[in-house]
């Protein structure tokens, strides 16, 4: 199933891999290290008002 959402922490929840699209790059990670320790620049700035937050 694909499904496009903003919701962060119900994504961080549900989703086994994620899709990041940021400059015109789509990036594909494993969903539990993108929302813990994302590597680019612009995927940390999006997820930031997810920090302190608990994963599933």
């Amino acid at each position: 199933m694909i499904w496009v959402t903003h919701d962060l922490k119900q994504a961080s929840r549900i989703s086994t891999t994620t899709w990041f699209m940021g400059n015109g790059k789509l990036e594909q990670h494993v969903s539990e290290s993108f929302f813990a320790k994302s590597a680019e620049d612009l995927a940390k700035r999006f997820i930031r008002p997810l920090e302190g937050a608990s994963f599933i």
